[in-house]
């Protein structure tokens, strides 16, 4: 069906290459478009978008120097300068697996691979048009926000059979998810299902199980659709949110690392990778992911300091589990880029006590002492009710670099105490405390206890010994699970052929029990057994 109304439309067309933009607007002038306004970069398409609103953009990826056109996209969302009704088209000569992905994350109303002819542009703008305009009482309900409104016009666009009666479904089924109504959805995603295996209809399904508490049969579902289509990356998504929900870390990190290595160029998904990957102590992987995450957000609407400072984070944390001078280095380089003025003080004093302690490590121990006494002498002159949450947390795992670790564990209990009641900040500090105090922590530790201790009566000690090093990866200062991997170790030793690399493993976990124990603990008798254990094995052997 063609569009009639191409005189009433104000279209933007956004490209680098002045040749391009002239050969389109004398395409949408034939079909009787008015007004057609060009640019070059994103900027300046903003700018205009700020000014006009247009009915459709037509946009390049590749813009030259700065944002790309998804990027752009991405942006007009995030400053809600785009309603409903207005079309973004994008028209590119990049065809690459990678950039069409991370337009299928983005989702644009339309892809066109250049070059194009005038016919294929009108029937792509035709049939996003018409069905705009048969679609009108429901996207005027989606900006003005109202739901109720927005469910009433699909069903209504639904029950009179009209052409676009399967997107209606599909956003009929996505408003009663959002709205909480499952019972209502659940119906809309079968009726579909029992005609065709739709995938965003099954995506839904998958979705819905997860949200009734159904943790198997959501993560069956995810499969499912990953085993049908390995590019669908909304299928990763989901079931990374399903193996979340039942805390598994690791599974987690590995079901986003597969959606990253096939899409590459989606800024939050890699975030959300680095973010696992710290919680998992894997942090290789989470300082190449936030490499990737800070070039990707270099001109993004989503880029901010807290990825410096987290890349800086974690290759500290790398460096600890194995030098890494270069990453030391390039963190050092990354937060030079939040020295600017006007930048906000909590961010500045995180990054001064960063570059503290990646100088100490990288031997520049005179000026990361200065450095360090400058950022301590600036926290203690703010009260620790008015003190950011995250400076404290830096500030004591500085003290703890540079030696001050009396004064950093009075901080750490006065934030314990400050924040007892707040799971999610007592949640970090558990990475810095011996025994978490948050109830998810605690839970998990119980869990991988338990886990490891049914492996270890069943004397299957290997699998014993990884539930107890998965658990110390997370809880890496935690006494009571380093006690319950090292009694696996030694049950280890006396079952098998002692390697040189078993009995290491030992050691370093006595090496760390008794430098953390105290003959007062409770677990020191425990202790002390273990430690007579480990020399009657050396005699044995």
């Amino acid at each position: 069906m063609a569009f009639r109304e191409y005189h009433k439309l104000r279209i933007l067309i956004l490209d680098d290459f002045d040749g391009f933009r002239s050969t389109v607007a004398r395409m949408l002038e034939d079909f009787g478009v008015a007004k057609v306004d060009g640019a070059s970069n994103a900027e300046d398409a903003q700018t205009l978008c700020e000014q006009w609103r247009y009915d459709a953009i037509l946009s390049d990826y590749n813009l030259g120097n700065g944002a790309t056109g998804l990027q752009l996209l991405e942006s007009l969302r995030f400053h809600r300068r785009l309603d409903s009704r207005q079309i973004f088209v994008l028209v590119s000569a990049e065809n690459s697996k990678e950039i069409v992905l991370a337009a299928s994350d983005v989702e644009p109303d339309a892809y066109l691979s250049k070059p194009i002819t005038a016919k294929t542009l009108q029937q792509r703008l035709d049939r996003i048009l018409v069905m705009y305009q048969q679609l009108q009482p429901l996207l005027t309900a989606m900006d003005n926000h109202d739901t109720a409104a927005a469910i009433s016009a699909c069903r209504d666009h639904i029950r009179r059979r009209g052409y676009q009666s399967g997107f209606c479904q599909k956003y009929l089924a996505n408003l009663l998810l959002e709205a909480g109504d499952l019972g209502a959805a659940e119906q809309v995603y079968r009726s579909v299902l029992q005609v065709r295996p739709l995938e965003w209809a099954r995506l839904g399904m998958a979705k819905i199980r997860h949200l009734q508490g159904d943790l198997d049969m959501a993560k069956r579902w995810f499969q499912d659709l990953i085993t049908v289509n390995p590019l669908n990356l909304k299928a990763y998504d989901g079931l990374a949110d399903v193996l979340a929900s039942n805390n598994d870390g690791r599974q987690v990190q590995a079901t986003l690392q597969s959606a990253v290595s096939i899409s590459p160029l989606a800024l939050l998904r890699q975030e959300r990778l680095a973010d696992t990957a710290v919680r998992n102590q894997d942090f290789a992987v989470a300082v190449k992911a936030l490499r990737r995450v800070i070039r990707l957000a270099e001109h993004s609407v989503y880029k901010t300091p807290q990825q410096n400072l987290n890349y800086a984070r974690s290759a500290l944390s790398l460096n600890e589990q194995l030098p890494s001078p270069e990453a030391l280095k390039d963190a050092v380089s990354k937060l030079k880029f939040l020295e600017a003025p006007g930048l906000e003080q909590s961010i500045a004093l995180q990054s001064k006590l960063l570059q503290a302690q990646l100088m100490l490590r990288s031997q520049d121990v005179v000026r990361g002492e200065q450095m360090f006494h400058e950022a301590c002498a600036q926290v203690q002159q703010t009260p620790l009710c008015a003190l950011p949450f995250e400076v404290a947390f830096e500030t004591i795992k500085a003290q703890r670099c540079f030696g001050k670790q009396q004064e950093a564990e009075e901080l750490l209990q006065a934030l314990c105490e400050q924040h007892k009641n707040d799971q999610e900040k007592l949640e970090q500090l558990d990475l810095l405390l011996d025994e978490p105090k948050s109830t998810k922590n605690k839970s998990l530790i119980a869990r991988f206890n338990s886990d490891g201790i049914r492996h270890y009566q069943r004397h299957a000690f290997t699998q014993a010994a990884e539930a107890f090093a998965h658990a110390q990866a997370l809880f890496p200062s935690h006494v009571g699970v380093r006690l319950n991997l090292l009694q696996v170790l030694l049950a280890q030793c006396e079952a098998d052929d002692v390697e040189p690399g078993l009995i290491a493993q030992v050691d370093e976990a006595l090496d760390f029990v008794s430098q953390k124990i105290h003959p007062t603990d409770g677990q020191y008798r425990r202790y002390i057994q273990l430690k007579e254990k480990r020399q009657k094995c050396a005699l044995s052997h």
